[in-house]
């Protein structure tokens, strides 16, 4: 995979965005929307080349990528469900191994197809879904780069959008000190209730420092998604409101057993109480041995609806003040 096959995902050449007016490319699509909020959600990696010669982006209709979108919806955007009119599109996928090595300014070229569906998805969402509600951004992993990308580079040409941003929910991917810095219309959420902020975090365990995590860029920063600090306070498991998994067609709620605390210098959350016997993603090539990569929702999901709920809240109360 280290030798492009396929000189379009690279260029975009010759190629349209999918066409976001049917509704077989969404994933979630809410026809009589009932809440006074939306979200609109970008689901993480589900497609994996498997076979020589598979292109290292997939094609809309991807079977592994609808089989496995329903999971990503039920794992990490359902946080958000009773709170908001969920909106979800497929979108052509880039294989994330590809990124494994490569700075951020290296790897944006392999985007361009991925972001170009994600860019007509946010059109049709904005033009014939959203009826001006307030909303949310929420993604993970490829999701969150495409989240990234979109805040950067869509939103600046639609001033008048950001302004109705509660928040971005950029989980699984890695927000930098340098990127903020160049991009002064963005900031990182600085405690549980600002809006129109950018909440992130990667979670690991505190052997993986050191280590190669394809979603940990250098400069990262985060927040602490159980006391909403930036500093490297400790917090403990006890707040910790409930943790949900969606693990081989299982969905269960769990008390909250994951702790948080900031290593600054790795810009990552570090818990220390999960056990990566059981948590640990497999992929070590890609984030290391005791990465927490696929429950970056899931270990801290009541308290990141909780969050939704505030800033939701929050929103309003400036708007109406």
């Amino acid at each position: 995979m280290a030798k492009m096959k396929h000189q379009w995902v690279l260029t975009g050449k010759g190629v349209k965005p999918s066409d976001y007016s049917r509704p077989s490319n969404w994933l979630s699509m809410v026809r009589r929307p009932d809440k006074d909020v939306d979200v609109f959600f970008l689901m993480a990696t589900t497609y994996l080349p498997e076979n020589p010669g598979d292109a290292e982006v997939c094609t809309i209709d991807n079977q592994r990528m609808r089989k496995y979108g329903p999971y990503q919806l039920e794992a990490k955007a359902s946080v958000f469900e009773p709170l908001a009119n969920i909106y979800a599109p497929y979108y052509r996928q880039l294989d994330a191994r590809l990124m494994i090595g490569k700075s951020s300014a290296e790897a944006e070229p392999y985007f361009t197809v991925p972001k170009m569906d994600v860019f007509a998805a946010l059109d049709y969402y904005f033009a014939r879904c959203n009826a001006g509600r307030p909303f949310i951004l929420a993604g993970h992993s490829q999701g969150s780069t495409m989240l990234c990308l979109a805040l950067e580079q869509y939103f600046p040409k639609h001033p008048e959008l950001l302004e109705r941003m509660i928040a971005a929910y950029v989980l699984g991917f890695s927000v930098t000190k340098n990127w903020l810095a160049e991009h002064p219309h963005l900031h990182l959420a600085s405690g549980p209730d600002d809006t129109g902020v950018i909440i992130s975090w990667n979670v690991e365990g505190p052997a993986n420092a050191g280590q190669t995590n394809v979603v940990v860029r250098e400069g990262s920063v985060c927040i602490n998604p159980l006391n909403w600090r930036l500093d490297d306070t400790y917090a403990p498991a006890d707040l910790n409101l409930g943790s949900f998994f969606c693990k081989n067609s299982k969905a269960k709620h769990e008390e909250g057993f994951a702790d948080a605390q900031i290593d600054l210098e790795r810009g990552v959350v570090v818990c220390r109480s999960a056990d990566p016997e059981r948590w640990a993603v497999k992929h070590h090539d890609m984030f290391g041995t005791q990465s927490y990569h696929s429950w970056d929702y899931g270990f801290y999901y009541e308290n990141i609806r909780q969050n939704a709920k505030v800033r939701i809240d929050n929103y309003f109360k400036s708007k109406n003040a």
